[in-house]
């Protein structure tokens, strides 16, 4: 699954998903978000097979996202993340129990960035 999270100015994050597939929603998703002008995104890169999602994290963290892959021991397939993290896509490794915490502290960060900017 691809999983976006999206936060209006005064709302609360929602979550988003949308399964993954050959046909590269791990890579078109992100590709169209990272090209959003000022809009703070958090991604998280979850277990799974390929490098789909490694591109689609890697784009979105050069357009200025907090992106975060799930770290090894908590992956069922650990394939993507350990493409995401050695690409240097993954600011941030987290196990999947840590990651709600970690996905609520980016949130903090990039929108408070993106409050800053405007």
């Amino acid at each position: 699954r691809s999983t976006a999270w999206h936060q209006d100015d005064d709302s609360a994050p929602r979550r988003t998903a949308a399964p993954s597939s050959t046909a590269g929603c791990g890579r078109a998703v992100p590709l169209s978000l990272a090209k959003l002008e000022g809009v703070p995104i958090v991604a998280a890169l979850l277990t799974g097979m390929g490098s789909d999602g490694a591109d689609g994290l890697l784009a979105l963290r050069q357009a200025g996202a907090e992106t975060i892959a799930q770290d090894e021991a908590s992956c069922v397939v650990f394939g993507m993340p350990r493409e995401a993290i050695a690409r240097g896509a993954a600011m941030h490794v987290s196990t999947l129990l840590q990651m709600p915490t970690l996905i609520s502290e980016c949130f903090t960060r990039v929108a408070g960035s993106a409050a800053r900017a405007s």
